[in-house]
């Protein structure tokens, strides 16, 4: 482990003894716990290092850098310059108010209400027993920093920072990789001033030195190439896209940490095609940074035909700089929009040196032969049908990395840049509660270094046509568009009312953590409400991924488990911010199994642009848009309803057969729709529409109260008294419609064109 190595790992836990007050055991000053709890399972030089962090006129001589001597005592410094920066100001009252809880920073903005985040003492516990288990079944120098960094965010992501007076926004997870970040910049700073860490005078800068790199990369055009795929095994290579994707900020974080000597804390952010880091600012991590950028970019626009185009920006600052964050955020804005405005500024030699073979293409996305030689790949054949297919080493790579996905791992070996197989790079695509389920030892035994994409499984042998049949009713595919509603406007505000680096990487790492880990987990659940109609279907309908990345979402299944997908998405973010003014807005398109799917795609974009008017935090399904309402499930819930009619069971609308026992059968849901649509903006318009529901639900009832028991007949009453408040009391409501609309394609077993 080299002295950066070293450096980051101690700036990582410097902080681990707070945990102890946090878990409301009582102990000595947290750098002492920090000690106590290290010296047991990593060598002596890192718990003194990481516990002597703090240098204010409280703190005891012997805790002080200065206690230690030589290279201890530089690394020291700087982790306490570090911290200082991480946390803006000196703390050292962490042994007081230990039961305090953190503020979700996303409940104070929008005028919010300030909302605290719970967290679990048995998830302190479950974190430092596996810190202890990981260290003690592998040397230090063999433990991926990605592993560490992952596992400590999945416990300590809701862990107060600080418990001093005041809202703490800022988790403990937050401020431990923003520390280590800041350190390993501050050391690789001193690095090139002085050559060697022997030389170094102190380990600290000046306050206005420009020591720091914010460094944002940005892939643009991900939407239009992750849909342009053909129909043979659409789905198949629809998600080996996505799954390349996902690969490209991990494999660019990859090249930068070995290019740059930093390490995976550097990287606060790093999801779907965007990357935030803070880096080095030093002339070697900037000629660096350029030739990798330079080549990714040139090989992303070739190898994807011109669709993927990078985008990067940085800007330089100093310590102080932190503690006003706002003129920073802005000018690397300012750039990144400069950027994106010459995208094709590398590639306009190459681009115009070669001449297009139109009889040579991959039959599956369309890509050229000479692009082919240009890029020096080579050309594949895949069976499909009995047919043999030429693929381009792209669609290739998406086949063969599919072949492994179910094993819940992947293997990437650098010797050629895109082969996979047993390499030094373990891509974890389970999710997160796997992964702290595996034993650390053989997870990581070869290990260098390891990424975590929750991805999703067990689609390898599924099309769309198959999972247009995966649930009850019509076999239609629904695609859902989905994403927060003003992202940029709360990052202002975010901005203008505190701007620091650690408020914009909290609000960046729980966004990525909803999106990514929240969603992916709501999406592979069944569904299960309401209970009364779901306890009735036997088919469990399809879901997956497609893309997922920064605020952007976009979802493919069968129509019937979308819908309250979208609902269920809704409800978690709304508990997830705790604020009801942040909204999210989602469209979905409701299409035949053999749609295109690019055209599908773009519908429910088009249908999210008709949520976000205006209000925004609404949905667009059937033509109509909406907002979010708990009236979805009441509705469903009500028509699920049964009773107990001369021996048999009668349903207020049986999903699985209309026609037979069901109160209302499917023309009179038909008729019910085509009233409820009817437009009446005239008074005697709405007394009409009145009268002719009043009538239809009449029609319904007559005859079966007569015939019906005492205790039948309450039950018959009541709906008799619901079913006109529904649809008279809403008759202007679009969310009554839609959801009439999803029920009757839920009965249906049809496909109509």
């Amino acid at each position: 482990m080299n002295d950066a190595e070293l450096l980051a790992l101690c700036s990582f836990l410097h902080d681990v003894g707070k945990l102890v007050f946090r878990a409301g055991r009582k102990g000595e000053r947290h750098y002492e716990e920090t000690y106590n709890i290290l010296k047991e399972f990593l060598p002596e030089d890192v718990a003194e290092i990481a516990s002597h962090h703090h240098e204010s006129k409280i703190t005891p001589l012997e805790w002080k850098p200065s206690a230690l001597s030589g290279e201890k005592k530089i690394l020291a410094e700087i982790i306490s310059q570090a911290d200082n920066i991480s946390s803006a100001l000196e703390r050292e009252d962490e042994e007081k108010g230990t039961s305090r809880k953190m503020v979700n920073i996303f409940s104070t903005l929008r005028n919010g209400k300030r909302r605290e985040i719970d967290y679990s003492k048995e998830d302190i516990e479950n974190f430092l027993q596996t810190l202890k288990a990981l260290f003690s079944s592998m040397k230090v120098e063999k433990v991926p920093f990605g592993f560490l960094d992952i596992i400590s965010r999945a416990f300590l992501i809701n862990i107060p920072e600080t418990t001093m007076s005041g809202p703490v926004e800022t988790s403990l997870y937050s401020h431990q990789k923003l520390t280590a970040a800041f350190a390993v910049a501050i050391y690789h700073y001193l690095l090139e001033k002085y050559e060697d860490l022997k030389n170094f005078p102190f380990g600290k800068v000046s306050e206005n030195e420009k020591c720091f790199l914010l460094l944002e990369i940005d892939i643009s055009g991900i939407q239009k190439f992750l849909y342009h795929v053909g129909m043979k095994k659409a789905l198949r290579f629809l998600m080996g896209r996505s799954f390349f994707i996902s690969l490209l900020a991990p494999l660019i974080k990859e090249d930068l940490i070995r290019g740059l000597h930093v390490t995976d804390f550097n990287f606060l952010v790093t999801s779907g095609g965007f990357i935030l880091s803070v880096l080095p600012n030093t002339q070697s991590v900037k000629d660096t940074l350029r030739k990798i950028l330079d080549r990714y970019s040139r090989s992303l626009f070739f190898l994807t035909d011109g669709n993927l185009l990078l985008h990067s920006a940085s800007v330089e600052f100093s310590p102080s700089d932190t503690k006003n964050f706002k003129k920073v955020s802005e000018d690397l804005m300012k750039r990144m929009e400069r950027s994106k405005q010459l995208p094709f500024r590398d590639q306009f030699e190459e681009m115009f040196n070669y001449n297009e073979d139109e009889s040579e293409i991959c039959d599956l996305c369309g890509f050229n032969e000479m692009r082919m030689n240009l890029f020096r790949k080579r050309w594949d054949t895949l069976m499909i049908d009995g047919k043999k297919y030429r693929l381009c080493e792209l669609c290739s790579f998406m086949n063969d990395v599919l072949e492994k996905l179910g094993k819940g791992k992947v293997y990437l070996s650098r010797n050629e840049e895109w082969n996979v197989g047993r390499g030094d790079i373990l891509i974890y695509v389970k999710s997160i509660e796997d992964l702290l389920n595996e034993n650390p030892k053989d997870l990581l035994s070869g290990i260098r270094s390891f990424h975590h994409i929750p991805y999703e499984l067990g689609y390898e042998s599924k099309e769309f046509d198959v999972i247009a049949k995966s649930g009850p009713g019509a076999p239609f595919l629904a695609y859902m568009a989905m994403d927060m509603d003003d992202v940029g406007k709360l990052i202002e505000e975010l901005m203008n009312e505190k701007p620091s680096l650690s408020r914009f990487a909290e609000f960046s790492i729980r966004l990525d953590i909803f999106f990514r880990n929240e969603v992916s987990k709501i999406v592979k659940s069944d569904i299960e409400e309401p209970k009364r109609l779901w306890n009735r279907i036997e088919k469990k309908p399809d879901k997956f991924i497609l893309y997922v990345g920064g605020d952007d979402l976009i979802v493919v299944g069968h129509f019937s488990a979308i819908i309250p997908l979208a609902f269920k998405i809704e409800e978690k973010f709304k508990e997830f911010f705790a604020n009801e003014n942040i909204t999210i807005s989602s469209g979905i398109s409701i299409v035949p199994r053999n749609y295109p799917v690019r055209i599908a795609v773009e519908r429910a974009q088009d249908n999210l642009e008709l949520s976000k008017r205006n209000r925004k935090g609404k949905i667009t399904v059937f033509k109509r848009t909406f907002n979010f309402s708990n009236d979805f499930w009441k509705i469903l819930d009500l028509f699920s309803e049964h009773i107990n009619l001369g021996g048999e069971t009668l349903f207020l609308f049986n999903v699985n057969d209309p026609e037979k026992n069901s109160l209302i059968r499917r023309t009179t849901l038909w008729k019910i729709l085509w009233i409820l649509s009817q437009k009446a903006e005239r008074a005697q318009e709405k007394v009409k529409k009145i009268v002719m529901l009043r009538y239809t639900i009449s029609r319904i009832f007559e005859g079966i109260v007569k015939s019906a028991k005492e205790e039948e007949r309450e039950r018959l009453y009541k709906w008799y008294k619901e079913l006109p408040k529904l649809f008279v009391g809403k008759a202007h409501s679009d969310l009554v419609l839609s959801t009439l609309e999803y029920l009757e394609l839920l009965s249906r077993k049809e496909e109509i064109r």
